[in-house]
């Protein structure tokens, strides 16, 4: 009797997990995109991560940033390209600072952009 209410219980254990799974699955599919900005947050300086013409391919690679641990943001500029940007910063210096220790992490092509 005591086997069967475990099993029930893992059962239901196992049901939340997989329901709370699917659910940040969801909150990672949808980014909030920026749209058309001269400067993001008053900034002058952003980190790149990539840059698309098909916004699937800039949510794609900002799900996977997000898995890895970063808080990518998509903006979407006046030439109707969608930049994946890890960071923004008001001076150069702090911006390269950054810039190498998201190298470090990632290890691909990563640019600092002046807005």
């Amino acid at each position: 009797e005591s086997t069967d209410k475990e099993k029930a219980l893992f059962y239901e254990e196992q049901e939340q997990q997989e329901q709370q799974q699917i659910q940040e699955d969801e909150a990672f599919s949808k980014p909030e995109i920026t749209s058309t900005v001269s400067s993001v947050d008053g900034k002058k300086y952003v980190i790149v991560a990539g840059s698309f013409l098909a916004e699937t391919h800039a949510v794609e690679l900002s799900n996977q940033l997000r898995y890895k641990g970063f808080e990518p943001l998509i903006i979407k500029t006046d030439n109707r390209l969608y930049r994946v940007v890890l960071g923004s910063f008001e001076e150069i210096n702090i911006a390269i600072n950054e810039l190498e220790k998201c190298k470090k992490q990632l290890n691909n092509d990563i640019w600092i952009l002046r807005i």
